[in-house]
C-alpha cells in the first residue's frame, strides 16, 4: 500500500486544474485599515518583532515590559533556555499565568490615533513544541508527553499526525500561547550520522510528499484543537534536510538549484500553502532558513547569502506561485533567530562584532515580515534588550524618512493584524486574549493517543521477522536474566533546574516488572533476575578493560570483578536503550559491540533506538539479535519497547527515512510498484469532452478526444 500512494500523488499533480485548493477565509481588510489608520509609526515598527527576553516573571520595570510599553514589541516568545519556564512541578500554571501577564501589559499599552478611543492588539506568544521532550520542547512536564516528528513519520498515517497536532493545539492554546514555531517540514533525503548536530527525529522523514501529507494533517489538527486559536509556522523554509552541519552554529552551504529545491525541499511547503486542500491545512507562517545555496540561479559556481538575507534569492522562492498565492492570502514569513551563532559567525566569523541594526534591516528587506530576536547580541543577558530597542527606534526613524520602506512596512503590519485577527474571532478585545485557569484541567489527557502512535511506529530495523523468530523463537523466560544499559543523557527545565535523566536508567526495568513481573503476567518470576545499568557505567566498564592498570607485585591484592562484568556473564539477554548519537561523542553502542563481541556470542542482544534509526553500521547489525526503533524516549515509547521484547506486539512501523546499516533505502521503498494496475476515474461525460458524441452503434466507447483538450483524471 505504500507504494501506491506516491503514484497517486503523481497523478493528482499531474492534473492538478481538477483540484483546486479550497479559498482562505476572507480577508478583515476592512478592520486592519481603520487600525492600522490609528497606529503610529513606532506601533506598526513594532508589531514586526518577536522578542525574547530572561527570567520567568515580567513585572512592572522588567525589560521585557518596557520592551512591550514603550518599543510596542508585537510578540513575545516562551523559551526553557532563557528561563522563562522554571516550575518542574507545575509549568503549565506558570506558563499561564505568564502569557496571561503579558498579554495584559499589551492591553495596557494599546494604540491610539487623534480623537480615536485606545485600541488593544493582541501579543504573538510563541513557543516550540516539536515532541519528545528535551532540547526542542519548551514545556517538559504538565503536558501530554508527545512523540518526536519522526515517530509520527514512522506510522506513515495522516489520522495519527492529525491527533498528534490536535493535543499540541488544544494543550498550548490553553496555557495561552497562539502562535506554534513549528512543525518542522525540512526533509532529511540522506541521513548523516556522523554529521554535527544533525535534525536527528526533529524530522517527519525523507520523502517529500510524505513529509507534506503529515506536516499538512498535524496542521490541521493545530487549528482543530485550538478551535483556531493557534497559528502554525511551518520551518524551515526552504528546508534543511540538505544541510551537513547544525544551522545554530554555521551557515550550511547546500549544492542545489531551484528546480531541485522545487522537486524534493519546497514540496511539502507547497502542500501547506497554495496547495493546501483547506484553509484549516495551511500553515499561518513560515519560519525562513538561515542556509546559502550554490548553484540556485543556474550558476554553479555562484553561492548566496543566506536566504533569510538575500532579498534576490529570497524573492525567487516567494514569487513560486503556490507561495505567492498563500502570500497574497496573508501568509507570514518569519526569520529563524536573527541571534543564532551561525547568523553571527556569518557576519563576522571572529565572533568580535554585532550590529544588530544591519542584521535585522537586511533580513526584513529579504522579505521577512517577522523578525525573531532570540540570542540578539555578543552578549545577550545583558547587552539584547538596548539591541533590541535600538533597532526597533532604528526602524521607526526610517519609516518616517523612507517611503519605500514604510511601504512594506505596512504590507507585513496589515499581514500581521490580519492573521491576529483571525486568531481571536475577528476583533480584539482584551478580555479574550486571557485564558482561563480552568483550562488547565483538561491537559496532559491525550496519553491513549500516544501510545497508540508509539504502538504503530515501533519498527523492526534488522532482521527480517522470518529470521528473527529463527535467532529468538521465544520471548525471555521465566528463570532467564536480563540486564538493561540505558543512555545516561541529561536535560533540564531551566539554568538552575536539577539536571535529570532523559531516559531513566531504570525505565525500561520497571515497564518490564509492571507488565510481566509478579504484579503483570508473571513472565518474570523474579525481580532480581533483571539489572540496570546506564551508559555512564558502560562506558566506565569498557574504559577499564582497554585501559587495564599496570601489573601489581604478587602482594597485590586481587581487584574485585565488576558489576557490569558479572551482569554480563550472568545474562541472558542484553537489552541496550540508545538515544541519539551526540556531535562529537562516541557511539558506545558500537563501542560494546565491538568490544565484546566475544560475550555476545551466547546471549540474545536487543538494541532499542529511542532516537533516530541510522546510528548503528552493518557490522555492528550483525552482533545483535534484534534492532528496533521507537524514534522516541516518553513513557509510551519505553512500554511499547517493553511489549515489544516479550512479543506482546508486532512492529507496524517503517522507517521514514534510509537506513544505511540494512540497506533500506528510502527511495526504493516509497517507488511505485510497476505491477501495479491503479484504476482511473473521470468526472466527464464519455464522448463529451470533446464535443463529439460517440456513435451510437459502437462497439468500444470512444472518449472523443482531441490533442490539446483536458481530462480531469482521479
Amino acid at each position: 500500500m505504500r507504494r501506491l500512494l506516491p503514484l497517486l500523488l503523481i497523478l493528482q499533480l499531474a492534473f492538478a486544474p481538477a483540484f483546486g485548493p479550497a479559498p482562505r477565509p476572507v480577508s478583515q481588510a476592512g478592520t486592519v485599515g481603520r487600525l492600522m489608520a490609528q497606529m503610529t509609526a513606532a506601533e506598526k515598527v513594532g508589531q514586526l518583532f518577536i522578542v525574547t527576553f530572561y527570567g520567568p516573571t515580567a513585572e512592572t520595570g522588567s525589560d521585557i515590559e518596557r520592551l512591550i510599553s514603550q518599543s510596542h514589541v508585537g510578540g513575545v516568545a516562551l523559551l526553557a533556555a532563557n528561563d522563562n519556564i522554571t516550575d518542574t512541578l507545575n509549568a503549565p500554571a506558570q506558563v499561564l499565568a505568564l502569557a496571561n501577564r503579558l498579554q495584559s501589559l499589551a492591553a495596557a499599552t494599546g494604540v491610539s490615533g487623534p480623537g480615536e478611543a485606545a485600541s488593544y492588539i493582541p501579543l504573538f506568544i510563541a513557543t516550540n513544541h516539536e515532541g519528545d521532550g528535551f532540547p526542542f520542547t519548551e514545556i517538559r512536564s504538565g503536558l501530554t508527553d508527545l512523540p518526536s516528528a519522526m515517530a509520527i513519520g514512522a506510522t506513515w498515517d495522516p489520522a495519527q499526525a492529525e491527533a498528534m497536532g490536535a493535543i499540541a493545539g488544544a494543550e498550548l492554546a490553553a496555557v495561552g500561547v497562539n502562535f506554534l514555531l513549528g512543525p518542522s517540514l525540512d526533509v532529511l533525503e540522506t541521513p548523516r550520522p556522523l554529521a554535527p548536530g544533525g535534525l536527528g527525529t526533529r524530522v517527519l522523514g525523507g520523502d517529500p510528499y510524505w513529509v507534506g501529507s503529515l506536516g499538512r494533517s498535524y496542521i490541521r489538527g493545530v487549528h482543530s484543537g485550538s478551535a483556531g486559536r493557534l497559528a502554525v509556522a511551518a520551518k524551515f523554509f526552504p528546508g534543511y534536510g540538505a544541510s551537513d552541519r547544525d544551522p545554530a552554529e554555521e551557515v550550511p552551504t547546500v549544492r542545489k538549484s531551484l528546480e531541485e529545491l522545487t522537486r524534493i525541499d519546497l514540496l511539502p511547503f507547497f502542500m501547506v500553502t497554495g496547495e493546501a486542500a483547506e484553509p484549516a491545512a495551511a500553515a499561518d507562517a513560515l519560519i525562513s532558513a538561515h542556509i546559502r545555496f550554490q548553484g540556485f540561479q543556474g550558476n554553479i559556481r555562484e553561492t548566496t547569502s543566506p536566504v533569510s538575507f538575500a532579498p534576490r534569492a529570497f524573492a525567487q522562492l516567494l514569487a513560486l506561485p503556490e507561495i505567492n498565492t498563500w502570500r497574497a492570502a496573508g501568509g507570514l514569513t518569519v526569520s529563524d533567530a536573527l541571534g543564532a551563532r551561525a547568523v553571527k559567525r556569518f557576519y563576522d566569523p571572529a565572533e568580535r562584532e554585532f550590529n544588530p541594526r544591519r542584521i535585522a534591516s537586511e533580513a526584513f528587506i529579504a522579505g521577512n515580515d517577522v523578525l525573531y530576536l532570540a540570542d540578539f547580541g555578543l552578549n545577550p543577558r545583558q547587552d539584547q534588550t538596548r539591541n533590541i530597542a535600538d533597532v526597533i527606534a532604528y526602524f521607526t526613524q526610517r519609516y518616517t524618512e523612507d517611503r519605500t520602506f514604510a511601504a512594506q512596512v505596512d504590507a507585513a503590519v496589515a499581514r500581521i493584524l490580519q492573521l491576529k485577527l483571525r486568531l481571536y474571532g475577528g476583533r480584539f478585545e482584551a478580555a479574550a486574549a486571557q485564558r482561563p485557569v480552568e483550562g488547565l484541567a483538561e491537559l496532559g489527557q491525550g496519553r491513549a493517543q500516544v501510545l497508540d502512535l508509539a504502538r504503530d511506529a515501533a519498527s523492526l530495523i534488522s532482521p527480517s521477522p522470518e529470521e528473527l523468530a529463527a535467532r529468538a523463537p521465544e520471548p525471555p523466560g521465566q528463570a532467564e536474566r536480563l540486564v538493561f544499559f540505558t543512555d545516561s543523557q541529561v536535560g533540564r527545565q531551566c539554568s538552575e533546574c536539577a539536571l535529570t535523566l532523559l531516559l531513566d536508567r531504570k525505565a525500561l526495568e520497571n515497564a518490564v516488572l509492571q507488565f510481566y513481573g509478579p504484579g503483570g503476567s508473571g513472565q518474570v518470576a523474579n525481580p532480581r533476575n533483571l539489572q540496570s545499568f546506564s551508559f555512564d557505567e558502560l562506558a566506565s566498564y569498557l574504559n577499564a578493560r582497554a585501559n587495564p592498570p599496570p601489573t601489581a607485585g604478587p602482594e597485590t591484592p586481587t581487584p574485585e570483578t565488576s558489576p557490569v562484568e558479572t551482569a554480563l556473564n550472568q545474562a541472558d539477554w542484553i537489552v541496550l536503550a540508545m538515544l541519539n548519537v551526540n556531535a562529537g561523542t562516541a557511539n558506545l553502542v558500537s563501542t560494546f559491540l565491538s568490544q565484546r563481541s566475544d560475550i555476545l556470542r551466547t546471549k540474545k542482544t536487543i538494541v532499542f533506538a529511542f532516537g533516530a534509526p541510522y546510528f548503528l553500521d552493518t557490522t555492528d547489525l550483525s552482533k545483535v539479535t534484534a534492532y528496533y526503533a521507537l524514534y522516541s524516549k516518553g513513557p509510551a515509547f519505553v512500554e511499547t519497547a517493553a511489549r515489544l521484547l516479550y512479543r506482546e506486539l508486532v512492529p507496524r512501523g517503517s522507517p521514514p527515512v534510509s537506513v544505511e546499516g540494512v540497506n533500506y533505502d528510502l527511495i526504493q521503498v516509497t517507488a511505485p510498484d510497476p505491477a501495479q494496475t491503479i484504476q482511473l476515474f473521470s468526472d466527464a461525460v464519455l464522448g463529451e469532452v470533446g464535443g463529439t458524441p460517440p456513435p451510437t452503434d459502437a462497439v468500444t466507447p470512444t472518449l472523443g478526444l482531441s490533442v490539446g483538450d483536458v481530462l480531469g483524471l482521479r
